[in-house]
């Protein structure tokens, strides 16, 4: 009888279980005026919020918002272009979610490039990676030739993030050729 009873109470309370409804988003943001273009990884919360960003995704795209793949689809690809101070940026997000196993499975696997005058200087994976790396955001600014980010890696003897020691990249003074690949740095 206890175990009857104890099936009951768990159904009932299933009703009350509601799972996280949330997805991811990138957003490429240019500020003329201010001389920036902004990469940001981004969040929606709710059911009403998430179905709404997967319905327009194409019109969002057209605005520099990259909605993430849904489970098992991908890859999408967004490429931006843009002229700023001088320069030709193409910015490509890619966004996978294709089934796999492991940790960070959960969501999509994304990926950020950017070419700086048709020369590709950042190349690594974007956002929450596999609960290994967690770039969020990128600030490009043309005019003193520099991408400034934010980033963090897990620390597996410190069992910790620990923030990207150097946060700030001049993509001019590099030799050509080199690209940069988060935390590992120019390669």
């Amino acid at each position: 009888m206890k175990m009857y009873v104890f099936i009951a109470v768990l159904l009932g309370m299933c009703s009350w279980a509601k799972a996280d409804y949330f997805a991811w988003y990138s957003q490429v943001t240019v500020q003329p005026e201010l001389g920036t273009v902004s990469i940001s990884r981004e969040q929606v919360w709710t059911e009403k919020r998430v179905e709404w960003m997967y319905e327009h995704r194409k019109a969002l795209a057209s605005r520099g918002i990259h909605v993430d793949a849904e489970p098992g689809e991908g890859p999408l690809v967004l490429v931006q272009k843009l002229r700023l101070d001088g320069q030709d940026f193409e910015i490509t997000i890619t966004s996978d979610h294709r089934s796999r196993m492991g940790p960070g499975s959960a969501g999509p696997d994304v990926h950020l490039s950017i070419k700086v005058n048709g020369m590709l200087r950042w190349d690594t994976t974007f956002g929450d990676f596999r609960d290994r790396y967690n770039l969020q955001k990128l600030v490009i600014h043309p005019a003193e030739k520099m991408i400034t980010f934010i980033g963090a890696r897990w620390d597996w003897d410190d069992l910790e993030w620990e923030q990207h020691p150097d946060p700030t990249v001049f993509y001019d003074l590099e030799p050509d050729g080199k690209v940069h690949r988060s935390w590992s740095g120019w390669q």
